[in-house]
């Protein structure tokens, strides 16, 4: 009996890296043979044992269409069975849609932008986009855009984020934000900058556990219209964690999207959900 993989793929030619919260596959000879659930890309429980059938296979990814499709395996079928599927974006910019600031943010870990860029799934790259275009067009009371303190983005996060700070040890949480260093020399400012005339509100009582696991517990919230920018610093303004969400705990891009298409109409000739 031969052993296939099977690949779950986008059809923007992008990887998918987010975790697959639902993994189904059915035989029209054996019935039920897998029924997977939380599988990280690219894990050994996509391979399965496949007789000459036809078969009907189901995914679930945050951030894509729920997918049911067919196929058939035959006795010279390959080891791999790919399937394209659909993400929730109706249009994702391309490189030369980017603003020479968030080209500079791309590349701010040392890679060019365009290869940096290319390496983004869907998920990462519709979060990058938007929170990037936000610090860009946010502002402060002393006229610096913010996303002018930001020196590296360290991490872009899809459906989930994987960091080691602060200790070395990779932890995973909930994802639709960025991982980003400041300026070494804006670290001792940026919090009273951001809170000069009331752009940001002030050190909020506590930070949430998903930042408080990586070491950060300064929350800050951008004033204003929706969505909103939330910064979260570690003790020495070293790090941060930033996202854009429109309530609490809702970040992704297809739940942002249409708030940010009423702040910031100028960004979304060719991004769209």
């Amino acid at each position: 009996m031969p052993k296939i993989r099977i690949e779950p793929r986008s059809q923007s030619g992008r990887p998918i890296l987010d975790r697959i919260a639902t993994f189904i596959l059915e035989s029209s000879q054996g019935g039920l043979i897998r029924d997977e659930r939380d599988i990280a890309p690219g894990s050994k429980r996509l391979m399965v044992d496949a007789a000459p059938a036809n078969y009907v296979v189901q995914f679930e990814i945050n951030g894509f269409h729920h997918f049911i499709g067919k196929f058939k395996i035959e006795a010279q079928s390959g080891p791999v069975v790919p399937v394209e599927l659909a993400h929730l974006s109706k249009a994702m910019p391309g490189l030369q849609d980017l603003s020479k600031e968030q080209k500079r943010l791309l590349a701010s870990d040392g890679s060019s932008a365009s290869t940096r860029w290319a390496g983004l799934s869907d998920n990462q790259a519709g979060t990058f986009f938007q929170i990037s275009h936000a610090l860009s067009k946010r502002l402060l009371g002393n006229g610096r855009g913010l996303s002018s303190y930001v020196e590296t983005v360290r991490v872009i996060g899809g459906s989930e984020i994987s960091d080691d700070i602060p200790d070395g040890k990779i932890r995973s949480e909930t994802g639709w934000r960025m991982h980003v260093t400041i300026n070494p020399e804006d670290r001792q400012k940026i919090e009273s900058d951001i809170i000069e005339n009331g752009v940001f509100g002030p050190r909020e009582r506590s930070a949430h556990r998903t930042h408080k696991r990586f070491g950060l517990v300064f929350s800050h919230r951008e004033t204003g219209p929706l969505p909103r920018i939330q910064v979260v610093f570690d003790e020495k303004f070293e790090h941060a964690d930033v996202d854009l969400d429109v309530v609490l705990h809702r970040s992704s891009p297809h739940e942002v999207f249409r708030e940010f298409k009423k702040k910031f109409p100028e960004a979304t000739e060719n991004f769209k959900f």
